[in-house]
């Protein structure tokens, strides 16, 4: 396993580039198609629009992979350079994924949303939904974003919009993690932290009569860990808490299914 992943995974290594290292190796073609190579796996993007914006518009917000592998091929997405090629008015075979993502009911509900980068997707539609229901005369409750990117000057997509919603009354707080443009790299658990006396009663559901909801949305391997542990840090300092009070609180949360994540 370890020398798998230290030669295949780790690398980004082909079956092409495999069959190279390996010339004496001439599998049967039809054997090499049918069993070796993989069927290719659908790619799973979160919708970043809401139909109650526009009910004709779907829109995905996609980071393209690109990057230079130990083999000094460049590895290219498959599936996120095909969508950055296409030409525009080219049709695209998709399918959509039955999810429980989505905002309460209640509009009147506390909700904190977390997502960094392209994890940000799906919280765009939230906004453009709370928009929708401010618009209409909806009473909204709180609402926290937390996000965070490398840099404000080149990764901080949507800006103006997370402003202008801010600015609109949308969402009441906007908190934002720059990882590389200081001395000390900063993330959205770090901006959690600190604003620990407004999340803490968001999570122990004690804002106005309504439970609130908490969304994490992007990466699963560090950054959902990580806010884990943040929210884990906030129940025990804002309320004194031992660890394995937190701890049951955190699965008392996601089993009322108020703790959502969306992560891959």
């Amino acid at each position: 396993k370890d020398e798998f992943a230290k030669y295949i995974t780790k690398p980004h290594r082909s079956l092409l580039e495999v069959m190279e290292d390996y010339p004496s190796a001439v599998p049967d073609l039809g054997l090499f198609f049918g069993a070796i190579v993989p069927r290719l796996a659908p790619r799973f993007y979160s919708i970043s629009s809401s139909p109650a914006h526009d009910k004709n518009v779907i829109t995905a917000t996609v980071a393209v992979v690109k990057e230079k592998v130990a083999t000094g091929r460049v590895h290219e997405g498959v599936a996120s350079t095909f969508l950055q090629r296409a030409a525009e008015g080219q049709k695209i075979p998709v399918f959509v994924r039955t999810s429980t993502f989505r905002l309460p009911a209640n509009p009147e509900a506390p909700v904190i949303m977390i997502g960094p980068g392209t994890g940000y997707a799906p919280f765009r539609g939230f906004l453009q939904e709370r928009q929708v229901l401010k618009a209409s005369g909806a009473t909204l409750g709180p609402a926290m974003l937390f996000f965070g990117c490398r840099t404000q000057k080149n990764d901080f997509i949507y800006r103006e919009e997370m402003e202008q919603a801010l600015a609109d009354g949308v969402i009441t707080s906007l908190d934002v993690a720059f990882s590389r443009d200081g001395p000390k790299k900063v993330y959205v658990q770090d901006k959690i932290i600190a604003k620990g006396a407004d999340v803490y009663p968001i999570l122990k559901g004690t804002v106005g009569k309504n439970e609130g909801q908490i969304y994490v949305c992007g990466d699963a391997k560090n950054m959902a860990k990580d806010v884990n542990k943040a929210l884990l840090s906030v129940l025990m300092r804002e309320g004194d808490y031992a660890a394995h009070e937190a701890e049951e609180i955190i699965r008392r949360l996601t089993s009322d299914f108020r703790y959502h994540k969306d992560v891959w």
